[in-house]
């Protein structure tokens, strides 16, 4: 379970590091996910802060359920799902940062 959830916080922060990085190579427009689009516009920390608190969020989740001791599945389906959405996110950005580069 620890290795899932140092993995959830990478796949989280690589998400954020690379969000941060597209938005200023290729700016706001880029960003496909009209929740984190929609923060962004609000502020850059605003989105960030947004996400670490969600990332937080699913965090405590999952301590709940390992502390009731029951339901340990659920527990790995909430940090797989967030390692699984961080990647992507990070993925996506990269693709993003990349095409933009060399279309400079």
């Amino acid at each position: 379970m620890r290795v899932l959830a140092a993995a959830f916080v990478v796949a989280q922060l690589l998400d954020s590091l690379t969000f941060l990085r597209m938005i200023e190579v290729a700016g706001l427009q880029a960003e496909i996910n009209p929740i984190a689009s929609h923060l962004a516009h609000e502020g850059l920390a605003v989105a960030i802060a947004a996400k670490a608190l969600v990332a937080a969020f699913g965090l405590a989740v999952v301590a709940a359920i390992v502390r009731s001791g029951k339901y340990r599945p659920a527990a790995e389906l909430v940090l797989i799902t967030g390692i699984l959405v961080g990647a992507f996110g990070a993925g996506s950005n990269v693709t993003v940062v990349g095409a933009a580069e060399v279309l400079r």
